[in-house]
């Protein structure tokens, strides 16, 4: 199966060699050299302070794969962070002590990117897919005080890595799982629990609410076999809470990646990379610090967007004003130069032939805001 899954890769990454801006580096450590991709918004001023997020590849998969099948590089360039993708050793990561030390790997990883671009140390994150989940939660474990929130995809923890886990700190954990996998049972496996516990294990470890909110999303894509359940514990140890996206009838997957039959069914009722970004964020200070109803002499309104968006300008900022929204694959939908109303300041735009979803909106090309339209 997985051999299959990187022979469909093959075409996926000749285009992105031929394609991608992505910068390939390199670091020494323990002994050899070892690659990463790194993602740079675009924009990207060193004068600024960006956020990063590290996202592992899963086992016989590779840096560039991931940065292809998580889509993160578009949402990096609107929402203006940085994404890494380090590259295991044969294509793996190890998850036991001892060589290589792929924990030891990602801080010194950390520590190189602080010197090498604007890093906002309060806001570095980790995700990644299966054998790269399982690491994220190794990095939760042993490296908390470098991290700010991870956010697992299709992985575990063993019972070992439970019992070795002493996180310095609550650790905000944003775990997504499908209940069909057939890599990484959702039901567990010997020596590894099942999803459920070790959800509440984490629970537990960050002395969460123990009754959860739950709710169901919206199953707006009826043709993938998948609903989902979303299951919030809040209130833990330094404002963390763990999340958990339960998946029914989801594969070794991606939600909202392109589907590949064999590892399962992908979820299209919502996209996990977007949902990742909205839960790391809001443990950045200095986004978090920030009115997220005014940022850059302007406010929106409503937010979710049901079929109209009003958005209300300082009476200091030059007009007419220049307004573009753009979908989380980087695609503008809609752009238009405009006059606000003289009574209030406001301008409306009419979303309502927009799909439902994330999108960005911009105005005279400041930073983006985050809207969802309906969902």
């Amino acid at each position: 199966m997985k051999t299959k899954f990187l022979t469909a890769f093959i075409t996926l990454v000749f285009i992105y060699t031929n394609t991608s801006k992505a910068l390939v580096d390199s670091i020494f450590h323990q002994g050899g050299y070892r690659t990463f991709i790194v993602h740079l918004p675009t924009g990207y001023n060193p004068s600024l302070s960006y956020p990063l997020i590290l996202n592992f590849h899963g086992l016989n998969s590779n840096a560039a794969e991931q940065e292809l099948y998580t889509g993160f590089d578009a949402i990096a360039d609107t929402a203006k962070f940085i994404v890494v993708y380090p590259q295991g050793l044969n294509n793996s990561w190890n998850l036991l002590p001892g060589a290589p030390d792929d924990v030891n790997f990602a801080s010194v990883l950390i520590d190189s990117l602080k010197q090498m671009y604007s890093v906002d140390s309060g806001c570095v994150y980790s995700t990644g897919l299966s054998n790269g989940a399982f690491l994220s939660f190794n990095l939760g474990c042993y490296i908390s005080n470098k991290l700010a929130a991870i956010a697992p995809v299709a992985g575990n923890m063993a019972q070992l890595q439970q019992i070795l886990c002493f996180p310095a700190k609550g650790m905000p954990v944003m775990e997504i799982h499908g209940t069909a996998d057939a890599v990484v049972s959702y039901n567990g496996t010997s020596g590894v629990p099942t999803v459920p516990e070790t959800v509440h294990w984490w629970v537990t470890k960050n002395a969460c609410d123990t009754t959860p909110v739950i709710s169901s999303l919206p199953d707006i894509n009826s043709t993938d076999g998948c609903t989902v359940q979303k299951c919030t514990y809040s209130n833990g140890l330094d404002n963390s809470e763990v999340i958990h996206y339960k998946v029914t009838g989801g594969g070794h997957t991606w939600p909202g990646a392109v589907p590949f039959a064999p590892l399962g069914n992908t979820c299209g009722d919502f996209n996990a990379s977007e949902t990742i970004w909205l839960f790391f964020r809001k443990y950045c200070a200095h986004i978090t610090s920030v009115d997220e109803t005014a940022l850059n002499g302007f406010k929106l309104f409503p937010n979710p967007v049901v079929n109209e968006i009003t958005i209300s300008v300082s009476f200091g900022m030059k007009t007419p004003i220049q307004v573009e929204i753009i979908n989380t694959l980087g695609q503008s939908v809609l752009k238009k130069i405009t006059a606000v109303k003289p009574l209030d300041n406001t301008i409306t735009l009419d979303a309502s032939s927009f799909s439902d979803g994330l999108y960005f909106i911009r105005v005279n090309d400041t930073s983006s805001r985050l809207i969802k339209i309906r969902q």
